[in-house]
């Protein structure tokens, strides 16, 4: 998971919570990977999440009550992944800040894993150990989050999808519904 800060500081100025993005700026740890126990619990609640998404009044202030408790949640995995940050390696942490410094450019698993001097093969399997996820699919996850933010932001779709290095709008289009459930010109107009 992903936390962005502006987006939950929109949604809960006063919750409180915002010391789980003040932790992930001191530790420069922004990844959570729940553990088996932990993502069952998410499941869970993005579940009822779901089912209480209606029109009702009532309803609404379940779902809102329930995000609450999702948000409260993820804090508190995120709290106790930070006394476990050092087991993050230092090459998989050197790899992912260069991807967040590098989106709009080139970026491969034979690039990186040359940048920390382990071969391919070894740091594929360490950085899906260490992320939960491939390289490929976490270089396309940041991708689209920074370009929803851009988009957010005002940028137009097509330049959010050049800054974020996609160079084909058709297949940042495809990758942005698959994600997020709606197209970049609705984003940008909500």
């Amino acid at each position: 998971l992903y936390l962005d800060r502006h987006f939950f500081s929109r949604l809960f100025p006063d919750a409180g919570l915002m010391e789980s993005f003040d932790h992930a700026d001191r530790i420069g740890r922004h990844l959570l990977v729940p553990g088996p126990d932990q993502w069952r619990q998410l499941e869970g609640l993005i579940r009822s999440i779901e089912e209480n998404d209606t029109e009702d009044p009532l309803t609404q202030a379940m779902r809102d009550t329930l995000i609450v408790q999702l948000l409260v949640l993820i804090s508190r995995f995120h709290s106790e992944s930070g006394r476990d940050a050092a087991v993050l390696d230092p090459k998989i942490q050197e790899s992912l800040s260069y991807i967040t410094e590098h989106l709009s450019e080139e970026l491969s698993v034979d690039l990186l894993s040359e940048r920390v001097y382990l071969s391919r093969y070894h740091f594929m399997r360490l950085f899906r150990a260490q992320t939960g996820q491939s390289v490929h699919a976490y270089i396309r996850e940041k991708r689209l989050l920074r370009a929803a933010r851009l988009i957010r932001d005002g940028a137009s779709a097509a330049d959010a999808a050049e800054k974020c290095g996609y160079s084909d709008y058709s297949g940042f289009h495809r990758a942005f519904v698959s994600s997020f459930g709606c197209t970049p010109g609705t984003l940008k107009n909500n």
